[in-house]
């Protein structure tokens, strides 16, 4: 066991790969006290992987949709979604998608490859909708209202807590699933 936690091991894998990890040892709310320097250490190599463009799959590879989508998730999951406010990972989901439908538009063979980074990506901005914080707020306006508006957003000491219910459904920080509200 000790050998699969190593630092070295975990920056093998892929990043996706570790944050499923993460969810696991939460799905089965296996005791923290002997767990958390595993889980310390796969956090570790996950943040060595975050820019401020997206993640990183592998430690020298490019950004995936799907490494993003799975650290936007475990972040949420664990509510530490503040790790994240300094990348531009909105803006960088949106440009995989663009980029991604270009090249499919221009490929007569489907590509799975890019199909899978089209579906991450959507299944972000699925997740991000969920998300009720200031920091995803913040990233949200960039992309709908004029700058101004934004920095007044960014300057908003704690967003009021209220139960009104914005969305049709929520993602289980547990299992991932999205469940309606009614």
């Amino acid at each position: 066991e000790e050998e699969f936690y190593a630092i070295d091991n975990l920056k093998l894998m892929e990043t996706s790969k570790l944050a499923v990890i993460i969810k696991i040892y939460a799905l089965l709310n296996l005791p923290e006290k002997l767990e958390i320097k595993n889980i310390e250490r796969i956090l570790s190599v996950i943040h060595e992987r975050i820019n401020k463009n997206g993640v990183k799959q592998f430690p020298n590879g490019p950004l995936s949709s799907e490494a993003t989508y799975y650290t936007l998730f475990i972040h949420y999951m664990r509510d530490s979604l503040k790790v994240l406010e300094n990348t531009n990972y909105l803006e960088s989901i949106i440009q995989k998608i663009y980029t991604n439908l270009m090249f499919l538009k221009f490929t007569e063979d489907v590509n799975f490859d890019l199909v899978s980074e089209i579906f991450y990506s959507c299944e972000s901005l699925k997740l991000l909708n969920c998300i009720e914080t200031k920091e995803t707020l913040v990233q949200l306006s960039k992309f709908l209202f004029p700058d101004y508006i934004t920095s007044k957003i960014a300057r908003i000491g704690t967003l009021p807590k209220n139960n009104i219910k914005y969305r049709y459904f929520k993602i289980d920080k547990k299992t991932g699933r999205s469940k309606e509200i009614i």
